[in-house]
């Protein structure tokens, strides 16, 4: 009987071991991320980078309405590593800022099958396939062995991936892995694009934001039956509470944005429009009186003249190609472009040929390079910062990795470069008022004028009166003012003073300084300071790419749309009410815009003068009149008149080089068989036209003697056999683009 309760109790412990170990393996396969998901038609997510926050929190602001969604993100760290980051990241909001979203995290290799039935990605709607590394080729690679994966284990028949590229060279290998379910985003061509934006128009990047993500306006595609044989810009009155932007062919899946307001619309022509919510929007068969207003007449405008800009470039990242390329396209002639980071000078030929520039792509600009670290105080003190109008801080590769540190980075750089700016304002407002202290006794304007810094002042030589006698004494003024510009500002009360120095203030030209900021975390602690949200403006690229993975997550158009938006046949730009409005004149929205479409412009919002953070997309009083002399107009407007051609130029421009770099080598093939005595090869001589003469033979005859002072030189022409001739005026030694 004993035996047999010791072998019970044996047989008991072993059982219970067993059972514990089970218990402790699965409670440990819990903890780590290893237990399978079991949801359908959820979200997952595979990697988790600077960028991953961000997208999980969009996508759970899409499904607000809805209740919510499951979104699973599959990552090769650590779950409680992960989950510990995403709940701190959340902030004081916690849970509430997802929306009533669920967010499951797994842990495992994705190249691997069994971590990608893990997520239960054949059951998902949608995978959004994250930049996994640092270097982009090596990322692009995963990027491909995942969707290769991916492919193996299945999906539904309507679900589609959504994966960020990074390298445009491999989009082609990478689309023809995933097929027609893929759409990939390329996060460094857009990121060019959006500075390109900024740089050449500063008030762009905030209205580029208001239309990116789920909150405010986005865009919306949408079939309506009832706008079947309506003109496209007839639509705009049909649609109060949107804005129709374009149409998505029904023949051919195309999208076409900005089209012809006289596009006829076909059946099964999907509208898109850009509106608050999908809900709130609907066909208006009978307009409202206050849309079926007359556009009236469109003032005479006359654009400003272009000047050569002078750009100033610290850092050296992914994005630097593209950019180049494009400021070439869309700035004129003779632009500099300063670039300072900390590639060794004798390392920017080789730097410069891998970006595999070819003749033409920068003949619109003028590079000039700097070494040193644009963070440090003893590389910007030696720069002319205030002849820049403007200066675009990027993420350097060096420390693209760590987002905390490039940021870092970047503000310190913004810091120095306003401390500098200040310096010289200083030194300037110094010299001015000493100045106008010398030519008036006005000190109580003179002061006022100085403290907002006098080096601003704009010229303005043939006004006259008041204005141009104060002018006249800051030196900018014209000779008939002279002789009462003392009398007339002492006899001036304070209240005309001081809409004289308002409206000297507002002329102030205010150099625009960009900074690419990674963490969004950081914006929110810039944006809060007092002094550092005034000295820059912010492009966070990870939160804008963040927002675009989310929206194609949800609607595929949307990557079609953007395509059309940053490739260059349609452009996000900013209007000056002047092209559509008179001064002073009271208008409202609706006018605003039936105006625009006889330029084939469609009106988005509009925007502020001074303060560009103040934007309205598709406002909600499109019918209340009101004066548009301090706004600019969001528009979108074609762009193949100005873009398309430039490029055509270009291309031409590269053909003539490289026939003309042939024709040279060919001259000068030629040139060195004369010199050898070699008989010469007519087939491989270019020709212009027949030379005869004594000299060209005296000429020739002394190249073929080997005479070193007969020897061909620039400029000379030799005949040669028969009664033809080629130039031998050589093409100089061609830069490499620096």
């Amino acid at each position: 009987a004993g035996g047999t309760t010791v072998c019970g109790v044996l047989v008991s412990a072993m059982v219970t071991g067993v059972v514990v170990d089970k218990v402790r393996s699965k409670l440990d396969g819990f903890r780590k991320g290893r237990t399978a998901v079991q949801e359908w038609n959820h979200t997952v997510v595979i990697g988790w980078t600077d960028r991953s926050l961000g997208l999980v929190l969009e996508l759970a602001r899409a499904h607000e309405s809805r209740g919510g969604t499951v979104i699973v993100v599959l990552t090769d760290l650590p779950k409680v590593q992960v989950e510990s980051e995403f709940q701190l990241s959340l902030g004081a909001g916690g849970a509430a800022n997802l929306c009533g979203s669920r967010v499951i995290f797994r842990s495992g290799q994705p190249e691997q099958i069994s971590a990608l039935q893990s997520v239960s990605v054949p059951t998902a709607r949608v995978v959004v396939l994250m930049s996994l590394g640092d270097d982009s080729q090596k990322a692009d690679a995963r990027t491909l062995r995942i969707i290769v994966a991916m492919t193996v284990v299945g999906m539904q028949p309507d679900a589609h991936i959504v994966a960020e590229v990074r390298d445009k060279e491999m989009d082609t290998a990478i689309m023809f892995t995933g097929g027609k379910r893929l759409e990939t985003i390329h996060c460094n061509e857009m990121n060019a694009h959006v500075s390109l934006s900024a740089v050449k128009q500063p008030g762009v990047t905030p209205a580029f934001e208001e239309i990116i993500g789920f909150e405010g306006d986005e865009f919306y595609t949408r079939v309506w039956p009832e706008t079947e044989g309506m003109l496209f810009g007839q639509l705009n009155d049909h649609f109060p509470r949107a804005i129709p932007i374009g149409v998505r062919l029904a023949s051919s899946s195309e999208v076409v944005l900005c089209p012809p307001m006289d596009y006829v619309m076909c059946p099964n022509d999907a509208l898109i429009v850009l509106c608050e919510d999908l809900k709130q929007y609907t066909y208006v068969a009978s307009p409202p009186k206050s849309a079926m207003v007359s556009a009236g007449n469109i003032p005479h405008f006359r654009a400003p003249e272009a000047k050569r800009d002078r750009l100033l470039v610290c850092g050296w990242g992914e994005s630097l190609k593209r950019l180049l390329r494009m400021l070439s396209i869309v700035f004129d002639p003779g632009t500099e472009v300063h670039l300072v980071n900390r590639v060794p000078l004798d390392q920017r030929a080789a730097r410069m040929t891998e970006f595999d520039f070819e003749d033409g792509d920068l003949d619109n600009i003028e590079l000039f390079h700097i070494f040193g670290n644009p963070s440090k105080w003893y590389t910007l003190r030696t720069l002319d910062i205030a002849s820049f109008s403007v200066v675009l801080v990027v993420s350097d590769e060096n420390e693209i990795a760590d987002a905390m540190l490039s940021d870092a980075q970047n503000l310190a750089s913004i810091l120095l470069l306003r401390n500098k700016a200040e310096i010289v304002e200083s030194k300037k407002r110094s010299r001015d008022r000493k100045k106008l202290r010398r030519t008036s006794k006005s000190f109580s304007v003179i002061e006022k004028f100085g403290e907002e810094g006098l080096r601003h002042a704009p010229p303005a030589p043939r006004i006259s009166g008041l204005c141009g006698g104060f002018l006249y004494a800051l030196g900018l003024g014209c000779k008939t003012a002279k002789s009462n510009v003392r009398s007339r500002i002492n006899r001036t009360d304070t209240e005309t003073r001081d809409s004289i120095v308002k409206a000297l203030q507002e002329s102030f030209v205010k150099q625009h300084i960009f900074v690419e900021i990674l963490d969004t975390q950081t914006q929110e602690l810039i944006e809060a300071h007092p002094y550092m949200s005034s000295a820059c403006r912010f492009l966070v690229s990870n939160k804008l790419i963040s927002k675009v993975l989310a929206m194609v997550a949800e609607d595929r158009t949307v990557n079609r749309v953007l395509e059309n938006l940053l490739t260059g046949n349609t452009q996000m730009a900013l209007s000056p009410a002047e092209m559509y409005v008179a001064k002073d004149e009271r208008v409202s929205f609706f006018v605003v815009a039936k105006r625009a479409k006889r330029l084939r412009h469609i009106v988005l919002g509009y925007q502020h003068k001074e303060n560009h953070k103040w934007t309205s997309i598709n406002p909600k009083d499109k019918a209340s009149s009101r004066n548009w002399n301090n706004s600019n107009f969001v528009v979108l407007r074609r762009v193949e008149e100005d873009i398309a051609n430039r490029r055509l130029e270009i291309s031409k421009r590269r053909m003539s080089v490289a026939e003309e770099r042939l024709a040279k080598l060919e001259a000068l093939e030629q040139a060195q068989a004369l010199e050898q005595g070699r008989p010469l090869s007519p087939s491989k001589v270019t020709f212009h036209g027949a030379v005869g003469g004594e000299a060209a033979n005296g000429a020739a005859n002394g190249a073929a003697n080997g005479s070193a002072s007969q020897r061909p030189v620039a400029g000379l022409t030799v005949e040669v056999p028969q009664a033809q001739a080629v130039s031998l005026d050589f093409l100089p030694a061609q830069p490499l683009g620096f």
